[in-house]
């Protein structure tokens, strides 16, 4: 389970990673359809403004296109976070399953036989479901509820390096300003990520988020840094 965890968050960043090359993508496209003109028969007045188009787009340099498409990693990032969020989700559920016996479990969680209907009545295997619904602390879009819920459930204590902390909660700040504020940045954000000193982009309040391809990059590496640091594994 825990090599097929940090594999699944792999899969679903390389999915939203085919998204940068949207402008690449879209200048192609064009190219195609200009090249595809058959300028036999049309007069100079009809075929240069469609060799100047050709050679206009030709000439476009690639990191101006990415700049201009920049909102795309803004997306990406919404993205990677919820994706993030999910991975985390599943493993939670799927360690309570396999580890039932070991957990430590809430004592004022209290269901209706209406609420286990909705789960078939099949507890165990919902068991992980169940206390994340009821269990209003846990949010895995947050990486200090995150590291709460291992040493609250799990009995495990999550020591993150300083560089790996500060990232997840830029990009998980990043992420409710895109979703929840325009993308501009508010109290809220500072607040949030000055804490612990997570501003990795000294934005200032009133600024856009604008996020770029070294974004990206660094959400690959702290992400499935921070799910490998997440993975329980067997004591010696």
């Amino acid at each position: 389970m825990s090599k097929a965890i940090g594999e699944d968050l792999i899969i679903k960043l390389n999915d939203i990673g085919r998204l940068s090359a949207t402008p690449d993508f879209i200048k192609e496209a064009v190219l195609a359809i200009l090249c595809g003109i058959n300028l036999d028969g049309l007069g100079l007045l009809q075929k240069n403004p469609i060799e100047n188009a050709k050679k206009a787009i030709e000439n476009i340099d690639n990191s101006s296109i990415q700049k201009s498409y920049g909102i795309i990693h803004n997306q990406m990032c919404i993205l990677a976070v919820s994706a993030l969020s999910y991975v985390i989700e599943k493993y939670f559920c799927n360690y309570i399953v396999s580890n039932i016996s070991s957990i430590t479990y809430p004592k004022d969680i209290k269901l209706s036989l209406e609420e286990l209907g909705e789960y078939s009545f099949k507890i165990k295997e919902n068991l992980g479901l169940i206390i994340k619904s009821r269990d209003n602390s846990i949010n895995f879009q947050d990486v200090g509820s995150t590291v709460n819920t291992w040493d609250k459930y799990f009995n495990r204590k999550i020591e993150l390096a300083e560089d790996l902390e500060k990232n997840i909660i830029f990009y998980q700040q990043c992420r409710h300003s895109l979703i929840h504020n325009s993308g501009v940045v508010d109290n809220h954000f500072l607040n949030k990520t000055n804490k612990r000193n997570a501003n990795i982009k000294n934005y200032k309040i009133g600024e856009a988020i604008q996020l770029d391809k070294q974004d990206w990059a660094n959400i690959n590496d702290f992400f499935i840094k921070f799910i490998d640091t997440l993975i329980i594994r067997p004591k010696n």
